[in-house]
């Protein structure tokens, strides 16, 4: 089984990415072989870490338990003209997300794969426990803003048309703040019965994103690749609501059937 997932170089033969890129539904390793494309340049995994708390993604309530944070070493250290990206020790409520997953439109839902690196925008505005940051999809319409419709507080999206949610395939995709360091890590996308433009779990209008704050697992990231790899950021002051509820990389691989 063919799996495609998005991440970001950390050290010069680190990539930081998702655990379930790697994983079956249970969370227990299950990648055979992976190739990881940096413009025309490929390399190849041969060692894989995820996070020992990862339950996978079998269940909701297991994908609220966080932990979805894995490195896979390649077989050579890559070129020093491609970007190194430190995590940010630091919270920032706006945020840029990189990735090569499915492309479309927040009408229609993601719809394709072009093999493309694609940039955009939010801003996160719920905090799951210490590990989650939470977004919505907006499109300017108070009927598609889904955080305010769940009874927190939401606006109603980012000015033009560069606001975004992840798609299949920009799992493990890295998100930036202003100064270009890691925050988040692409996990996955939930709706609610509500806000959803077309009631269709595609990475549309209302639907809300999930990523993984990466810094939250700085201990084991940092017994994995070194403390190097980290940023001290001044805390911002940044306000999420809780949730009350229970550059980057693309990643082929090859997992087994299930």
């Amino acid at each position: 089984m063919r799996f495609i997932c998005s991440g970001a170089l950390i050290t010069e033969s680190m990539v930081l990415t998702a655990a379930h890129c790697l994983t079956d539904s249970e969370g227990n390793l299950n990648t055979n072989s992976l190739t990881a494309t940096f413009d025309i340049n490929s390399f190849n995994g041969i060692g894989y870490y995820v996070h020992a708390n990862w339950q996978g993604d079998k269940t909701t309530a297991s994908l609220f338990a966080g932990a979805d944070i894995a490195i896979v070493e390649l077989d050579r250290a890559v070129n020093s003209s491609i970007n190194r990206y430190k995590i940010s020790t630091s919270l920032s409520a706006y945020f840029d997300r990189a990735g090569y997953g499915k492309h479309g439109t927040g009408d229609t839902g993601a719809t394709a794969y072009d093999g493309k690196l694609r940039l955009g925008q939010n801003v996160y505005e719920l905090l799951y426990d210490t590990y989650l940051l939470g977004y919505d999809f907006d499109n300017g319409t108070a009927t598609n803003n889904t955080i305010n419709l769940l009874g927190y507080m939401s606006d109603t999206g980012l000015p033009g048309a560069k606001e975004t949610l992840a798609a299949s395939g920009d799992s493990g995709g890295p998100t930036f703040d202003v100064d270009g360091n890691i925050i988040g890590v692409s996990s996955f996308v939930a709706q609610y019965g509500v806000g959803d433009i077309d009631a269709t779990l595609n990475s549309s209008y209302g639907e809300v994103g999930y990523d993984t704050i990466a810094y939250s697992y700085s201990d084991w990231l940092g017994a994995i690749a070194g403390a190097s790899i980290f940023v001290s950021v001044p805390e911002a002051s940044v306000n999420f609501a809780l949730l009350a509820i229970g550059i980057g990389i693309y990643l082929t691989g090859k997992k087994s059937n299930p």
